[in-house]
This record gives C-alpha cells, structure tokens and sequence, in this order.
C-alpha cells in the first residue's frame, strides 16, 4: 500500500487525511513481541506532499501481511543526504507514555486494564480489551504512564495477569492477548541451506549432560558426595561436550548416595530440555528470494507476530518450538524484509522470580542450613555464667548470661528482660546491637531466615514490595524521560547541524591545527597576555591593564567593524591592521542608508617564529 499522511490530530483514518506518500522510495515497520513498534522511510526531495511532512503529524502505514493499517507519529526527520530525507515514526500507542494514571488496584485483567483508563489523569482517547479471564491482583500505589503499567516493570498488567501474556496496539485500542499468535503446523528444518551464526553459538553452548554433586561442611570438616555424568543419548552429535554442574546440596535433608545424585541428575535433564538448543534464527528474505534455499522458508511467509514455528534440527534429532518475536515489513512491496525466531521473552517480573528459583532460593536455603549448624555450635559449645537480676523486692528483673561470673565486668553479654533480648561484645552496659525488643523491632548486622515475607517487611512506611514497585516505576519513567530527551536532542541537532563523514572531521581538525598553534588566537603585542569577553553586544578582547585590542560590535543591528591595536596574530601568522574609512550601504526597514564608517584593513607581514 501507499503511506497516508495524517494531521497529528487525526483519530478515525477513513479518509486520504492530508495525502498519500507516494513517492516513498522506500517504507519499513519493525514489531517486536512486546516491545518496540517503530517505522522507517526515505522520501525524495520534492515528492508528493514532501512539503508537509514534519514532526508529530501521522503516517498510516501496513505493519504485516493481513493487518489492517496502523497510524505512526513522525518524530524525526534528516537532513536530506543525496536528495533523499529519512523520516522516523513510532505506533501512536507510544502517546500512552504522556498519559499518567493515578493509583488504584484491581482483581482480575480487564478491571485493570479499565482501570488504567478509568483513572488516567488527562483526556485518554485510547480504548482497552483483552481475553484473560480468572482472578489475580494488580495494584499501582503511585502514579505511573499509562505505558509503564502495561508492560516492562515489575506489578504491570502483563507481569500481574497470564503468565505469557502478549500485547497488540491496534490503531487507537490495547489489547491484551493470553496469545496473540497461532500455531498453524508451520515447520522449518534447521541444517545445510538454512544457517544461522547465533544458532551456531546456541548449538554449540547446549549442555551435553549432567554431574550432580552434593557438600556439607560441619565442625571444620568438609563432607563430598559427587555422582557421575548423565550424558545425552546422542551427545556425541553435538559440536563439543559441554557438562553442567548441578549443586544439590540443598535438595537433602540426609547425606546422599551416588545413585540419588544420579537420579537427580537425570531428573534435571528431562525437567529442562537440556540438549534442545535456544532457537535464535534471523531469516532474511532479501537474501533468499532468488535462491534454492527459499523453498525451506517459504511458508514463513504464512506466519504473523508471536505465531509458533516449529524447527527440526536434523543433525541432532531434536525438535524445538519458537515464537516468532520480530518482524520487518516492506510496507511497498508487502511482504517480509526478515524475521526473527526465539524464545519468549519473560517479563520483568517473571525474570526475577525464575533467578529467584534457580539461583537465590538455593543459595538461601544453603545460607539458612550453614546458619543453623553454627547456631547449634554455638549454642552448645560454650560455657557461660547464668545470673538473675532482681529488684529492691527481690523479684526477677531480667536474666543475664556472660562470659564473667560478675556480669558488670563480663564482655559478652546477654540480656533478657520484658523489653526485649539482646546481646551486647562491649559489656553489660552495652550497646545491643543484635538484639529482639518488645515493639517488634529486629536489630542484627546479618538475619538469616527460611522465609521472609516481602509484604511484611518495611523499608520506612511502607512495605518492601511496595518500595521495589515505586523504585520499578521511577526507573521505568527516568528511562522514558532520558529517551524523549535523546530524541528532541537528535531532532535539534538535525535542525542545526549537517552530519560529516570521519573523513571530513579529520579534515576539519587538519585545518584546525594548520590555523592555530598551542596558544590559539592572540591579538596584541607579542608574548601578551590577552582576555576575551562574548556577550549578547558582541566580543571584546583586552590587555591585563584594561586596554581594548580587538572589538566586534553590533552597529544598527547588522554591521560590525573591527578596531586593531599593533597587530593580530593568527597561529604562526602576523597580521598588521592599519584603519581607514569605506563606504557602506545597508538596508534597513525598506529604506537604504550610505555612511562612511570607521574599518580596519588586514596585511600579512610575515610568520611569528
């Protein structure tokens, strides 16, 4: 199709709006599974409508095969190079980033969605849907943009509701997929005539087997069961071998045998795909079309964003399943520039709990059993005095056991009275830096504990999980802020600046040096030092004792005249200036003026040494 322009206002797109860009040399929309959604075009000088293509107006334009077409917003446009401009455009669901929604909470997916745009705190011209169903909690405790609580931070609705969840922007509605693609039996023999160098990669880092391994470590003895390596049927297949190293000292409660670490490390195997690599294939068509490998990919040409793709790795005699996570659209020409394969990316939330399982719970759990054996020696491998304290009356005040018979001259204290308990390295007097009070407060340089409840913990008033949310959100409007500020500033520059190949840049400095020595530009008598003042009336250059030696002037708004004492040195150049008087004419609100005026006159006298 031909690209419709649009006035940056434009919300229904059922007329030619402003015209069509029919001259576009060239037009491309780049998706990706739950994230950027993006358009690039050149257009000639002088093409149709050129003229009225500029920032913020609205390019209606095909973003893949069967999609009806979606509206850009222009962010960007070049300086044109060779005739040709390069104008950038992002999906006008990117408006939702200025949308700020106040706090609110939900219980299911569409309450939340709605009540994004229920509570959005400026006029939201957006609507919203999705097809999840069943309960889940969302809540936002600070205001946020209405795109950063779609997706991206931790608490979003695609973090909180449907694990997998995908997003569609659909013109001027958000849509919220459990899956937005299909799986249509799509399949793509991965070997000799389709390759790829980060599916290499991914082949060759696939883990061949697996050795299991269990540790202890108790009264300064080390205890090591290790078991032995669970290959692969077929891991002489593989490029290399390649074995994990599985810990699985946490996952006993009594000393394992080499045959239960084995089992484990068989378990591990099959619960985690391990020999199926990573699909991570581009499949550029440009490459392909004129080719005999263009059979093997044909029927990708069938399939949509965030569709299945089955890929058969022959040589290894493994299947695996892929989603396709980005696609290149030719607007033009309608039909795929590339594609891309991979796995589906989690989400902010989803990554954090999935390292929290694979890697900090162990390391907890190992922490908590290290912690508790210590305590245990501790506890029952010293000795200690144990004295009741009472009052005046002879009752029981606090108990205090101590390294010293008299507790007032002991060093390690501790105590345990109705406020609390506490344990003190300097003497009874204290302070208790590790201690247990009776309001509930816990004090120690280091807590160890089989479970901690992120919503009972505090970080000031408010609960932890709270406070990473915020922090979440700030970090998500700061990047928001940094990348509209990126922008306007790459906008101005094009405004401003002719972009310069390195070679020209090279010149320019060149030319710099040639001009210039160490000293730079110095005006006045030899060896003298000099100062210069710029200010909205011009630029004015002195001696150390006040004297004016250079000055550019504003006179009646457009003239200027440069009065020299002695002589002006440029680099290793000398120049003398002598006055006179020229005549000037100069135009003026319609009317021409004649003067003569004060000028000085430039003459090389010759090369400072």
């Amino acid at each position: 199709m031909k690209p419709i322009l649009y006035d940056s206002t434009e919300k229904q797109f059922t007329t030619n709006g402003i015209g069509t860009l029919a001259d576009a040399i060239s037009c491309t929309v780049i998706e990706e599974r739950n994230g950027s959604y993006e358009l690039e075009m050149e257009y000639p000088l002088g093409g149709i409508n050129y003229d009225e293509i500029r920032n913020n107006r609205i390019i209606l334009a095909m973003p893949s095969d069967g999609q009806k077409a979606q509206p850009f917003r222009v962010f960007k446009i070049t300086r044109p190079i060779g005739g040709v401009v390069k104008i950038y455009a992002v999906h006008l669901s990117y408006d939702l980033s200025g949308i700020p929604v106040a706090p609110f909470s939900a219980n299911d997916c569409p309450s939340a969605l709605n009540g994004l745009k229920s509570n959005s705190m400026i006029a939201n011209p957006f609507e919203v849907w999705t097809d999840i169903s069943g309960s889940g909690k969302y809540k936002q405790n600070s205001p946020a943009s209405f795109r950063s609580r779609l997706a991206g931070t931790d608490g979003s609705i695609l973090d909180s509701f449907g694990k997998g969840a995908e997003l569609e922007f659909d013109r001027l509605t958000v849509k919220v997929h459990q899956n937005r693609g299909r799986d249509n039996g799509v399949t793509i023999r991965y070997g000799k005539n389709l390759t790829d160098l980060k599916q290499q990669e991914s082949i060759e880092n696939v883990r061949t087997g697996v050795i299991a391994y269990w540790y202890k470590e108790e009264n300064n003895t080390q205890d090591v069961i290790v078991g032995e390596i669970q290959y692969l049927e077929n891991h002489a297949d593989y490029p290399k071998e390649n074995i994990h190293v599985l810990d699985c000292s946490a996952d006993f409660d009594k000393k394992p045998d080499k045959q239960q670490l084995n089992m484990r490390a068989k378990q591990y195997v099959k619960s985690n795909n391990i020999g199926i690599p990573k699909v991570s294939i581009d499949v550029s068509f440009i490459q392909l079309w004129q080719t005999e490998e263009y059979k093997d990919v044909v029927s990708l040409e069938r399939v949509s964003l965030c569709d299945t793709v089955h890929v058969v790795f022959d040589k290894l005699g493994v299947n695996a399943v892929a989603k396709v996570i980005k696609t290149e659209f030719d607007v033009l020409n309608e039909r795929y520039i590339k594609i891309t394969l991979g796995e589906a990316r989690s989400s902010f939330g989803e990554a954090i709990r999935e390292a929290t399982k694979s890697t900090i719970q162990p390391l907890v759990k190992s922490m908590v059993n290290i912690a508790v054996s210590n305590a245990t020696a501790n506890i029952s491998g010293f000795s200690g005095y144990v004295t009741k304290v009472t009052d005046a009356n002879g009752n029981w005040s606090e108990l205090v056991i101590s390294d010293n018979a008299d507790y007032t001259q002991a060093r390690n204290v501790w105590r345990w009275s109705q406020g609390g308990l506490g344990f003190s390295s300097n003497g009874y007097a204290g302070p208790y830096t590790t201690a247990i009070t009776a309001d509930g407060h816990i004090n120690g340089a280091m807590i160890t504990a089989g479970t901690i409840n992120a919503n009972t913990v505090n970080v000031g008033n408010k609960v932890l999980t709270e406070t990473l949310t915020e922090l979440a959100d700030r970090h998500t409007a700061a990047d928001g802020r940094m990348r509209e500020l990126a922008s306007r500033i790459e906008q101005n520059t094009d405004n401003i600046v002719l972009s310069v190949t390195r070679q020209e840049y090279e010149g320019y400095k060149a030319f710099m040096r040639a001009m210039l020595d160490e000293n730079g530009l110095h005006v006045g008598g030899e060896g003298e030092e000099t100062q210069t003042s710029i200010n909205g009336r011009g630029v004015k250059v002195v001696d150390t004792n006040g004297k004016v030696l250079a000055q550019f002037d504003k006179l009646n708004n457009i003239l200027a005249y440069l009065a020299v004492r002695e002589f002006l040195s440029v680099g290793s150049h000398r120049l003398e200036a002598k006055l006179d008087e020229i005549e000037i004419t100069e135009f003026t609100n319609g009317n021409i003026k004649t003067g003569q005026v004060d000028c000085t006159y430039m003459y090389w006298i010759g090369d400072v040494d």
